[in-house]
């Protein structure tokens, strides 16, 4: 390899192109015209002097001896065999020598090996750039992204195909993968409590399956077999780590789970779990660990049945109990009534500053029940059973008092950040795979774990393909 023939070339290229750009244009003068064409004619230069230098680069490392040795193997010089690479600069067609074993067999091109670009298209860099954007938008919407701010221009045939790849390699080493991650992260500093949460969300699958609601009220024609549509279940879970300000609770970090709808969820528990138990084995022993929830029974009965969250205080979400408390006021004074708001916003005030305030609205309830009849007093009998199994994991007020956090904001977040931004826009449906590859990125973003993600993907990517 020869820098200074490289860079030779490079100077070469740039001054050509950019030679080219400037004829028959007019640059005598500044004008706001002139300074973005003479911008776009710097970058068509740039990106062809790169693409040369790059190609010059890579190609300077190929083999040059008739024969090579590989796993015991003679390999035998074919012919010169040429593909196509996106890389930083744009697409480049590399010259690259073919090798062919004596006895048959496949075929081994030495320097894709050596840049690890065996079977591969884009380059690292590029990968990166668009899985990273792939987690936040569309294909389609990616590579316009990439028209107006890069050099390489993918079709989004080429990113789904990209995504699809490295999403099936992700998805193989994931449990590896995050647990090399979490080795090097540290409880951050000033941390005074952990609220771990999980909820489920809706994703329109790609599948057969029978559609909720309503039934049509107008004729139509008869559907033969199931719609290929179908609304299933995502579960997403969050470990927020808090500490104080003013003495009030502030959210220094959250890390998230999330996985596409499957039978009983296993995977996404075997996968949250692991975060949690690594979360809980560097916490400090005074750490307050609370477990935060909407008091779905499910969610309840899982939580009682794990021996991993013995330890931790269980709180139903402040806003989850609001909603309740909302309609126990419109079943004891009627919908949009004063004194319904004015009963809500009392006991609402008092459940955030009194200790004892749940006990006392349960006999509040249960005094106005004795005056009502029919829907009304079974809507608040409903209200009152929900209040009383829950007594004890509604102290708001005494978790207030010390700072800690009453709500599972960052689930109810990450369940429309994650899932619903990306997974639910208008006429998206998803494959139970496809869905995963994009939540296994938007995670990784959303945790603020990319750059440890990637360094350590990319790792595995380079040992993959020394050892094949």
């Amino acid at each position: 390899m020869n820098i200074n023939k490289i860079f030779e070339i490079a100077k070469r290229e740039f001054q050509q192109k950019l030679t080219e750009f400037c004829q028959n244009r007019d640059f005598s003068k500044l004008t706001p015209e002139n300074a973005e064409q003479f911008a776009i004619g710097l970058r068509e230069g740039l990106s062809a002097a790169g693409a040369v230098a790059y190609k010059a680069f890579i190609e300077s490392h190929d083999e040059s001896e008739k024969t090579v040795l590989k796993d015991g193997a003679v390999f035998r010089q074919k012919q010169v065999s040429q593909k196509y690479f996106l890389t930083p600069f744009g697409e480049i067609q590399m010259d690259r020598r073919l090798y062919q074993p004596d006895k048959g067999g496949r075929s081994y091109v030495p320097l894709d090996e050596k840049w690890a670009m065996q079977g591969q298209y884009a380059t690292m860099e590029v990968r990166e750039s668009i899985l990273y954007s792939v987690a936040l938008m569309t294909p389609e919407e990616t590579a316009c992204l990439l028209k107006k701010c890069a050099l390489f221009h993918p079709s989004p045939t080429a990113i789904k195909h990209m995504v699809s790849g490295t999403g099936q390699a992700i998805e193989a080493e994931k449990e590896a993968l995050d647990r090399r991650i979490r080795e090097e992260e540290e409880v951050p500093e000033g941390t005074e409590a952990v609220a771990i949460s999980f909820d489920g969300v809706n994703v329109l699958l790609s599948e057969h399956g029978q559609r909720k609601g309503r039934k049509a009220q107008r004729p139509k024609a008869e559907e033969t077999d199931s719609p290929k549509t179908a609304y299933r279940h995502a579960m997403v879970g969050s470990i927020s780590y808090y500490g104080k300000e003013e003495g009030q609770p502030r959210r220094l970090e959250s890390r998230y789970a999330a996985r596409m709808p499957e039978t009983k969820f296993l995977t996404f528990r075997n996968h949250f779990e692991q975060e949690i138990q690594a979360c809980f084995e560097k916490l400090p022993k005074q750490t307050t660990r609370l477990v935060i929830t909407d008091g779905h029974r499910g969610l309840e009965k899982y939580i009682r049945g794990n021996a991993l969250l013995n330890d931790c205080e269980v709180l139903i979400d402040f806003y989850h109990a609001m909603d309740h408390l909302s309609v126990a006021a419109e079943a004891i004074f009627g919908k949009s009534s004063e004194a319904a708001s004015k009963w809500y916003h009392k006991w609402r005030q008092l459940l955030l500053h009194n200790e004892q305030s749940v006990h006392r609205l349960y006999r509040s309830m249960k005094y106005y029940s004795t005056s009502l009849r029919g829907a009304k007093r079974e809507d608040l009998r409903k209200e009152m059973n929900y209040f009383k199994k829950r007594k004890a994991k509604m102290n708001y007020a005494y978790y207030r008092n010390k700072g800690l956090p009453i709500a599972s904001g960052p689930v109810e977040a990450a369940c429309k950040s994650i899932v619903k931004a990306r997974l639910c826009r208008s006429g998206m449906r998803w494959s139970r795979q496809g869905g995963q590859n994009i939540l296994n990125l938007r995670t990784y973003v959303k945790s603020g774990r990319w750059d440890a993600f990637w360094m350590h993907h990319k790792a595995d990517c380079y040992q993959d393909c020394m050892a094949a």
